[in-house]
């Protein structure tokens, strides 16, 4: 199991480079170059940087003890789409995607999606039970749970990241639905037989 850990703690170092990189996708869509609503990929980029970020860096040591091996699912799920999705984009550029590439790019999401947005939301489980965690030793500590800002303060403003986890799942639930639907659409437009004279 450590090895495993230590692995998954490697894979993560360049997980966070490569979604860091991803952020070029937004300019690129902006730009053109890319066949991907600027919309939909702000949505995938800032929910990816979200869990990534704000959740797994922020908690990588405590998730890398006791949940490894759904950090290993993320990671898995996460790579199986871009390895498809890199390619297609690449190719498209020049005109010269084969048809296996199509097939692939409109079909691998059937299951990656749902397993990776699963995983996600199992995520920000764990994470909104370290929260409760936090939050229980507070009183002991003093040390309000993560992301969290308690007021008084001086710019008296109060944000509870336990409550906005909770919001941001059922949003996220929300709009991966739409996305996934869209792709369903998407795929029965690109692989459609072209009509006949």
């Amino acid at each position: 199991m450590n090895e495993l850990r230590a692995a998954a703690g490697d894979a993560l170092q360049v997980v966070y480079i490569m979604q860091l990189l991803a952020c070029l996708e937004l300019i690129h869509s902006l730009l053109c170059l890319v066949p991907s609503p600027f919309m939909a990929a702000f949505t995938q980029i800032a929910g990816r940087n979200h869990i990534l970020f704000a959740c797994v860096f922020c908690l990588e040591e405590e998730l890398l003890r006791d949940h490894a091996v759904t950090l290993w699912f993320l990671i898995v799920f996460w790579t199986v789409i871009e390895l498809v999705r890199y390619p297609f984009y690449a190719s498209s550029l020049f005109d010269a995607c084969p048809v296996y590439l199509i097939w692939m790019r409109y079909t691998i999401f059937i299951p990656t999606y749902p397993l990776g947005f699963g995983t996600e939301l199992y995520i920000y489980y764990i994470v909104y039970g370290i929260l409760q965690v936090q939050a229980a030793a507070e009183a002991v500590t003093g040390v309000p749970p993560l992301h969290t800002v308690r007021m008084p303060n001086c710019c008296n403003f109060g944000f509870d990241y336990g409550t906005f986890l909770i919001i941001f799942s059922l949003i996220a639930i929300a709009a991966w639905f739409q996305n996934y639907l869209y792709m369903f659409d998407q795929r029965s437009r690109k692989l459609s037989a072209p009509p006949g004279p």
